[in-house]
């Protein structure tokens, strides 16, 4: 009976969620940096997406940080501290001084 009852509580949570549209879920955001160079990022808990001079397009996984917000993937380090951010690539700050729009 107690099974049931779980089974019965876990579906309608689910259910419930599913109804939440995925963009409430994520927060996008534009930057500008002090070279003049532009990119987008879209967050959510599990990943950002981040899109450089609005051609090139990366999936960034989350890591710890102790301010802030990062993300990595194949090379790329994505930082991002209250209204700033900055991109650094193998191990170069590609975008830095980033002001959200």
């Amino acid at each position: 009976m107690k099974i049931a009852s779980a089974g019965a509580l876990i579906l309608s949570l689910l259910a419930t969620i599913a109804t939440f549209p995925a963009q409430a879920q994520e927060e996008h955001f534009k930057y500008t940096c002090a070279n003049g160079k532009t990119f987008e990022v879209m967050v959510r808990p599990d990943k950002a997406k981040l899109k450089l001079d609005g051609t090139t397009a990366l999936k960034l996984l989350p890591l710890d940080a102790r301010e802030g917000l990062k993300f990595a993937a194949h090379g790329t380090l994505l930082t991002m501290v209250n209204r700033e951010a900055s991109i650094e690539i193998n191990d170069n700050f590609v975008y830095n001084r980033c002001v959200v729009q």
